[in-house]
């Protein structure tokens, strides 16, 4: 079974505030992409064409929408605007538009912070179980696995992967999210607005789709790398912290201090590693789709000049355009999102994997509570590596008798 579906199944008590927030989250794009665009459009277009018409001002998007699944848009919102808008001065539309604009933004506002609430709600109760799976199977672990396996590794998976893999899921999955929702609404409206430039900005989409396949592989190696070297670095430090009264009786504290650097020195290499490749990924791919833009501004804006192409519509363009980029900046995380899941998961299941050494059988029975006393008889221990500790040991412990053996 893969990561993901493995982390699927832990997260399944807990889909109903990831599809609510999804739900939240795509209600507030298409206020965002659909209709606040449409309206800056209009409030820009009116400002800058009032002294040359009068205040007359086209409808962006339904210019072009029909024959489309918008042509109920062109069949009864149309005609009711280009009324209000006829009947209406300048100075008048520009205040309606504005106050109509900020009721949207404070609508979105309402849909934002819930499904934002919901999406952390749901990291952090995946994030809580795992942490208690963790801590639950530590538990039936025997005494020979923590001789090869030091402290540090463990609350390193339990704080650190599971924190990491906790924020993955939750703001960062949040805004992968709305890229994703984001970049279809805006393309079909792109689309319609103007086919031919949406093709020349999308002409660089492959080059973003090669940069984000590598950077993806790379970033999964570097985020099983980073945890790798956080826990060498917590089980180092735990070990130090917890010996220092032997550490300055033999006055090792320069040796230790070098041990410890050296520790704290491959942590950060990894780390910085994996910042330049996250850090150029996502920019890159803003850069390439900027560019783009670019392309379709020139083309567009020679179109508004020469009287082919109505300025309203153009600056909708360019406000879904600019959209379109900087998400393709947040879905360039996608991909990296995906491999840091699959490298912090590999290192959770990983642990959860690993099998007690002592097990119930199958059939075993619940035994009831035991009567009578405890007998050592002749009884000897050694640990693992065959040192005996214990030789010889006869020992009778009677009910609520508390014996310690020190040494």
């Amino acid at each position: 079974m893969s990561v993901i579906s493995r982390l699927a199944k832990v997260a399944r008590p807990y889909s109903g505030s990831l599809f609510m927030g999804f739900a939240f989250v795509f209600i507030s794009e298409i206020l965002d992409t659909a209709v606040l665009t449409t309206l800056f459009a209009m409030l820009l277009a009116l400002v800058t064409t009032a002294s040359t018409n009068s205040g007359k001002i086209d409808i962006p998007f339904l210019n072009n929408a029909k024959g489309t699944q918008f042509q109920f848009l062109i069949d009864n919102v149309k005609p009711a605007l280009e009324q209000f808008l006829a009947s209406h001065n300048s100075a008048q539309i520009l205040i309606w538009l504005t106050v109509i604009t900020a009721g949207v933004v404070l609508i979105k506002f309402l849909f934002d912070v819930p499904g934002a609430y919901l999406m952390h709600k749901f990291s952090n109760k995946v994030g809580m179980d795992l942490r208690q799976k963790l801590f639950d199977h530590l538990l039936r672990l025997s005494p020979a696995y923590f001789e090869k396996e030091n402290t540090g590794a463990h609350m390193s998976r339990i704080t650190g992967d599971v924190g990491a893999l906790q924020a993955c899921m939750g703001p960062q999955l949040s805004d992968v999210l709305r890229a994703v929702l984001t970049i279809p609404i805006a393309l079909t409206m792109m689309l319609l607005v103007d086919w031919k430039l949406t093709l020349i900005v999308l002409t660089l989409a492959p080059v973003i789709g090669g940069i984000m396949a590598v950077g993806g592989r790379l970033i999964r190696k570097y985020s099983i790398l980073i945890q790798e070297r956080l826990g060498d670095f917590n089980a180092s430090l735990v070990e130090r912290l917890g010996n220092v009264r032997i550490i300055q009786s033999f006055v090792r504290e320069p040796f230790e201090k070098t041990q410890m650097s050296s520790y704290n020195q491959r942590y950060y290499r990894e780390t910085m590693r994996a910042a330049l490749v996250t850090e150029t990924i996502a920019p890159g791919s803003e850069t390439i789709a900027i560019i783009g833009m670019l392309g379709g501004v020139i083309v567009g804006g020679l179109a508004v000049m020469q009287g082919n192409v109505p300025a309203a519509l153009f600056i909708q363009f360019l406000f879904l355009a600019q959209k379109v980029g900087t998400k393709f900046k947040m879905l360039s995380r996608a991909n990296q999102l995906r491999q840091q899941i699959n490298g912090l998961g590999e290192r959770i299941f990983g642990l959860l994997d690993v099998k007690p050494d002592i097990e119930d059988a199958p059939a075993a029975e619940v035994l009831p509570r035991a009567e009578g006393h405890i007998k050592f008889d002749h009884v000897s221990f050694t640990y693992r590596t065959g040192e005996e500790v214990l030789t010889d040991i006869n020992l009778t412990v009677q009910p609520g008798e508390v014996i310690a053996l020190v040494g």
